[in-house]
């Protein structure tokens, strides 16, 4: 399946042949390959946004919408018509935020751990004993702030705890 990975120009006469055997076996798997490789060259090729929406276009009236298969890759024209002008700034400059998104792979979910973690802290009373469940029990004075951390090894901003601390 990394031959499906790979770029069509970079297939060796043997790869090429695997391939077109995962195409026989998967036909409708061919229609995608050739669709994403146009996408692909449209973002390789294009010299500005003018000619990459050109472009888009020219793919758009290419495919069917009354064929099933073309119905369901079509969907990624909804996306482009939802985001033309953010997709399209892509060819002023070429720039992308790649990088970064690659530097940050993991952070949301470790950044939404955190958040969970200090939501669930935050959130759930301590068993009293002989509390009974829906009591209120004894007061707000035994609800107070964990201890600030001291070591962040992530470097993930130290978020608050209820509202009993200032921000720093």
């Amino acid at each position: 399946m990394w031959l499906f990975r790979k770029r069509p120009d970079d297939l060796t006469p043997e790869q090429q042949a695997e391939l077109e055997k995962l195409f026989a076996a998967i036909p409708d798997l061919k229609l995608a390959y050739d669709f994403r490789w146009a996408v692909t060259d449209i973002f390789d090729t294009a010299e500005n946004r003018e000619d990459a929406a050109q472009q888009f276009e020219a793919l758009r009236e290419l495919m069917d919408p009354e064929d099933e298969d073309n119905r369901q890759l079509l969907t990624f024209f909804d996306t482009y018509d939802a985001h033309q002008q953010g997709l399209l700034a892509y060819f002023d400059g070429r720039k992308t935020s790649g990088p970064v998104e690659g530097l940050n792979k993991n952070s949301p979910r470790d950044h939404q751990t955190l958040l969970r973690r200090e939501r669930h802290q935050n959130t759930l009373d301590p068993p009293v004993p002989g509390r009974q469940p829906g009591h209120p029990g004894p007061g707000p004075e035994r609800f107070t702030s964990p201890p600030p951390r001291q070591h962040n090894p992530r470097g993930f901003p130290r978020l608050l705890h209820l509202e009993t601390e200032e921000p720093t």
